[in-house]
């Protein structure tokens, strides 16, 4: 399990989760989204509108989730198992590896699930594979909230949704905070080095394949540099017809179309070496030769793959000091 330590310091469902979204903070602003009776609220989530407790004591996290409520600190009693969490601190860490595992991915063990007697079960699996949960079952347990991305670059909202439904919001809001003054800062130090610069982002190819992964506006791996101002051009083919442009499987025959890049940014683990899987695609003579490599305009950017804004902080440390060793 690969954890990244910070020191403390367009489908129509889219639409309706923006519709979602403002009638929940309407209400939240009107009525508060909560009874001082009852001690619950109204929560609209992309599955309906559900009541949970205003503040939750006990909550599952299943799916993407788990990023977002391990780093915020939430009252947490279950979770399912996640490879990669970037930002999370040693304490936290220590509090996910204690906490009870309930499955992997849609694999869900519900019996457990049921036995921790959550007041709240908060889901972000992606909402294509949503289908593939028995909802019924989860919703027998405890009030069950669908917050799962379309689009990589989705992170950012719906981590306020789920922060919001575990009443810990404002942890999010402060982390949040701070990562839009550190990508504003890096952006005005940086931007000799920024504006105008078309760049490209890589990726080991998917597992069993062969070549490269190529990603581009709102990507797994640009997301957060766009918030900087990095531009990737381009757009992949819409393999699975869901709107989806952002990448594109490549085979190696196309590493020359690189040529006309100005920069090659890849992911990259804490001591600057590739990830694992990216140094067949790095080696290649083809490659080597690009003028992006040639000239020294490589990024190697750690924690790029972050989905919460405690990560992220992380992935602009590490983008800024690739910025400042890159040739002008």
């Amino acid at each position: 399990m690969t954890f990244l330590t910070r020191q403390p310091s367009a489908m129509p469902r889219r639409s309706v989760r923006a519709f979602a979204a403002t009638v929940a903070a309407t209400a939240l602003l009107l009525a508060g989204c909560s009874s001082e009776d009852s001690g619950t609220r109204s929560f609209t989530a992309d599955n309906g509108t559900f009541e949970i407790p205003a503040q939750p004591e006990r909550i599952v996290a299943i799916g993407r989730a788990v990023p977002s409520l391990p780093t915020t600190d939430a009252p947490l009693v279950g979770v399912v198992e996640y490879s990669e969490m970037v930002g999370i601190t040693e304490e936290q860490e220590k509090t996910y590896e204690d906490l009870q595992k309930v499955g992997s991915g849609a694999e869900l063990d519900y019996e457990k699930i049921a036995s921790l007697e959550p007041d709240v079960i908060i889901s972000g699996i992606p909402l294509r594979n949503f289908t593939k949960v028995d909802e019924d079952r989860l919703q027998s347990i405890a009030p069950t909230l669908s917050l799962g991305p379309l689009t990589p670059y989705e992170w950012k909202d719906l981590g306020e949704q789920q922060t919001d439904a575990a009443g810990v919001s404002g942890i999010f809001d402060d982390q949040k905070a701070e990562y839009e003054d550190r990508a504003a800062e890096i952006r005005e130090e940086y931007k000799d080095k920024i504006d105008g610069v078309n760049f490209a982002a890589v990726e080991q190819a998917d597992q069993g394949a062969n070549g490269f992964t190529r990603q581009y506006t709102g990507g797994w791996i640009t997301n957060i540099p766009e918030d900087v101002g990095l531009n990737f051009p381009g757009e992949g083919a819409d393999t699975e017809n869901n709107g989806a442009t952002f990448t594109e499987a490549l085979s190696s025959e196309k590493i020359p179309d690189l040529r006309d890049v100005d920069a090659i940014m890849y992911r990259a683990e804490a001591d600057g070496s590739p990830v694992a899987g990216l140094e067949e695609l790095l080696s290649q003579s083809a490659f080597q030769n690009l003028p992006a490599v040639e000239e020294g305009r490589i990024l190697a950017v750690n924690g790029l793959w972050a989905e919460t804004y405690a990560g992220a902080l992380i992935c602009l440390d590490s983008l800024e000091e690739a910025l400042k060793n890159l040739p002008n």
